[in-house]
């Protein structure tokens, strides 16, 4: 009887294996969409100088590619010192202008500004993790920039693509309005994202991306994980075969 026990158990927990969620996926943004030009390749970092009098101008356009590194600058405290004095190095006098920048412009402007994933159809639960940080706006004030109170980002941005080609939208957060320091922004966050439910009715690409108003330059992180949910199946097998386990120690 024993043995038919051991047998039974071994059986349920291999079927509850199949069915049981892996851990969970991690996804750390660190760089911004929509910094300048609204429809800019997300897969490459970008720095835009605009001529803040005559909107939709720029003095200076660069979005990175390998034969085309960032040639002026190598910090942002080397552009600001540059923009100092009016005068671009390359002869441009500038008037008014602000910066624009998307993706890790300075430190590794090869990494993509959104992150994507591949994930299998099913139900996922979505939370920030313990040491995620905020992301916000104007984390460095230019010289010309006008000075203000920190504006942090309470906004993420999540598509699928399916197997398909059909697309599914789950963003999250506050789209009209920033916070003014990052503990308001992750106790917003924490109320209402964590617990957040995705259903994924196919296999898909999963996209991930922070996503404002043309921001001046930018700073922080946001770190997600989203974890498969059990199946009602899974749970099932799962109390058969403690049950099961309970009934063979007894004998």
């Amino acid at each position: 009887m024993k043995r038919i026990l051991l047998l039974t158990l071994m059986a349920v927990l291999l079927v509850g294996a199949a069915v049981w969620p892996v851990g969970a996926t991690v996804v750390h943004l660190d760089g911004i969409a929509n910094a300048g030009w609204y429809a800019d390749d997300l897969t490459k970092a970008h720095l835009y100088i605009a001529n803040a009098d005559v909107p939709g101008t720029y003095y200076y356009q660069w979005t990175y590619s390998p034969v085309d590194p960032l040639p002026l600058w190598s910090s942002r405290q080397e552009l600001a010192d540059d923009l100092a004095d009016g005068v671009l190095l390359n002869n441009t006098v500038v008037g008014n202008w602000r910066v624009e920048s998307a993706g890790d412009v300075f430190g590794n402007p090869a990494a993509a500004i959104w992150k994507s994933f591949n994930l299998a159809a099913g139900t996922y639960a979505l939370r920030l993790t313990a040491d995620s940080r905020a992301y916000q706006l104007n984390e460095f004030l230019w010289p010309n920039e006008t000075a203000g109170s920190p504006v942090w980002n309470a906004y993420v941005q999540m598509y699928a693509v399916y197997a398909d080609n059909t697309t599914g939208s789950f963003n999250f957060g506050d789209w009209s309005g920033h916070r003014n320091s990052e503990s308001e922004v992750l106790d917003y966050y924490r109320q209402f994202v964590d617990g957040t439910i995705i259903n994924l009715p196919q296999a898909a690409v999963m996209y991930f991306y922070l996503n404002d108003y043309n921001a001046v330059d930018n700073g922080g992180s946001v770190t997600l994980a989203l974890s498969p949910v059990p199946l009602p199946g899974g749970l099932m097998l799962l109390g058969g075969g403690l049950a099961v386990l309970w009934a063979w120690r007894r004998r």
